[in-house]
């Protein structure tokens, strides 16, 4: 204790000489060393360190010697680490990998796929149109068909996506679509058939690859059945080759010299063109039906009785599909021209075909007079498929119970393996 006593002496004797023997007494207290402490329990043990509560050097320094702590001074070995330091996994976040509309410009009516990619983390996504949610699912339900059908869509079109993660973790991103068609009425393309002295256009369909018409074409021995194909973009456009008369794929070269007329267009599920039309035969009207290729070529033909008359055609479907139905009428009176709706089905076995018919006549239901005579007239104007079924649409002479006579029109199914009905 004599070196202690040497360091606070010349302190104390100053500190007396101003007076201040509390003040001293408090300096000395904090300057002098606590008792550490220190004990061991075996000869040879270092000793446990203990620190000082308020130091020379400030808290937590030591005042003996003996090991000191691996730890910072301060630190808790109760404390939790730090995930990167320990190893433990961040959770991240859920990652878009790519998300857009496709295509992502619309000039006519249409579809465009919203797709999306995202991180395996994912559970649910949603889809919003300028700020209005529109879907909600999983990411497996992309992608998004958004259809635009008319005019109505030009306004901006920007998606956003909101992905989320099982603990609730989320990205986002946006995509545009830009919708841009031509207002109702504003022509978009002309066709002008400039090439003839007068021609007709009577039935289209649209395809991928060509619009196809069908009409008739007058370019100086008369009318004659013809095909037109024009692009699909572009209508004004005739494509290579076209168009097509029934002289360019007949096999029965007669047919191509006669008067003729196209009627009826149909698509078959191959793409093949269904060409329904009328011949004149010694002054008498007979149906006319052929099944091109998407080019142009016969695969078979087909002519039907003088007196009946083609009007409209479609292509059966699946178990079917090696079928036509044509529908029209028959006449059964010459003076005063009086007919029977009709309808046909034409069956091919390679180049063969077969006819089979079915009439359709009043009485329809039950409010009708009887016609026993037949001397009122039926007419079936077109028809579409189905699967197995025809849809047959048109008019006839109706007399009520009053005996008065007027057109109305109806609606038949025609079924492949049952009786027409009504």
């Amino acid at each position: 204790m004599r070196d202690h006593s040497t360091i606070f002496v010349p302190m104390l004797a100053s500190i007396i000489n101003a007076g201040c023997i509390e003040q001293a007494y408090q300096e000395g207290t904090g300057l002098a060393p606590i008792d550490t402490g220190t004990s061991s329990t075996s000869a040879g043990e270092p000793g446990t360190p203990t620190t000082s509560g308020a130091g020379a050097d400030g808290p937590g320094v030591q005042t003996v010697t003996g090991e000191e702590s691996a730890s910072p001074v301060g630190d808790s070995s109760g404390a939790p680490e730090d995930s990167s330091s320990s190893g433990t996994p961040v959770n991240e976040p859920p990652k878009i990998e790519s998300f857009a509309a496709d295509p992502p410009h619309l000039e006519e009516a249409g579809a465009s796929q919203i797709k999306l990619a995202t991180s395996p983390d994912v559970v649910v996504a949603r889809l919003s149109l300028n700020g209005e949610q529109i879907f909600e699912g999983p990411p497996e339900k992309f992608p998004f068909v958004y259809e635009a059908l008319s005019a109505k869509y030009n306004f901006p079109h920007i998606f956003g996506i909101e992905v989320e993660d099982a603990e609730g973790l989320k990205a986002t991103d946006t995509a545009e679509l830009t919708v841009q068609f031509p207002q109702p009425g504003v022509e978009k393309c002309l066709f002008k058939d400039s090439g003839a002295n007068a021609s007709e256009v009577a039935a289209l369909t649209y395809t991928r690859k060509a619009i196809y018409a069908v009409g008739r074409r007058d370019t100086g021995a008369g009318f004659k059945l013809t095909v037109w194909a024009l692009d699909p973009d572009h209508c004004e456009v005739v494509l290579p080759g076209w168009p097509k008369t029934i002289a360019s794929w007949t096999g029965d070269p007669d047919l191509g010299d006669l008067a003729s007329s196209g009627a009826a267009v149909a698509i078959d599920e191959d793409g093949n063109l269904a060409i329904g039309g009328n011949l004149t035969v010694d002054g008498k009207i007979q149906p006319y039906v052929a099944l091109l290729t998407s080019n142009g070529a016969r695969l078979w033909e087909k002519t039907g009785s003088p007196g009946e008359e083609l009007a409209g055609l479609a292509a059966f479907s699946e178990q079917f599909s090696n079928r036509l139905v044509g529908v029209g009428w028959r006449r059964t009176s010459e003076n005063p021209v009086r007919t029977d709706a009709m309808a046909w089905t034409y069956q091919a076995f390679g180049e063969s075909v077969t006819i089979s018919s079915q009439t359709l006549k009043a009485p329809f239901s039950p409010d009708e007079e009887p016609d026993q005579a037949n001397w009122r007239s039926e007419w079936a104007r077109a028809v579409l498929v189905k699967g197995g079924v025809a849809f047959i649409a048109g008019e006839q002479e109706f007399k009520d119970q009053e005996g008065n006579i007027y057109s109305r029109a109806f609606l038949a199914k025609l079924h492949r393996k049952r009786p027409m009905s009504l």
